[in-house]
């Protein structure tokens, strides 16, 4: 679960910089392989909090979103985690 203390820190960075445009040349590369969609934000080993797309061993891998423990945030593709 994305820890509320960062949801003020998300925001803003959506206010400045907007959400990711997945709209790239990229993205067939990425559409090729079978994935499930984790709509809900989920605590990782690591401590970071993911929500997108998974593969079958339940790793990050194509269209995500993470925060990390310190705020910091990453939307864009993955790759097997």
């Amino acid at each position: 679960m994305l820890k509320e203390h960062h949801l003020p820190e998300v925001k803003a960075v959506y206010k400045a910089l907007g959400p990711f445009d997945f709209t790239c040349e990229e993205e067939n590369e990425f559409e090729e392989q079978e994935r499930t969609m984790q709509d809900k934000f989920e605590s990782r080993r690591s401590g970071n909090n993911y929500r997108g797309q998974i593969n079958g061993n339940n790793r990050p891998d194509g269209k995500g979103f993470k925060v990390f423990p310190n705020g910091s945030i990453y939307e864009g593709y993955f790759a097997d985690g």
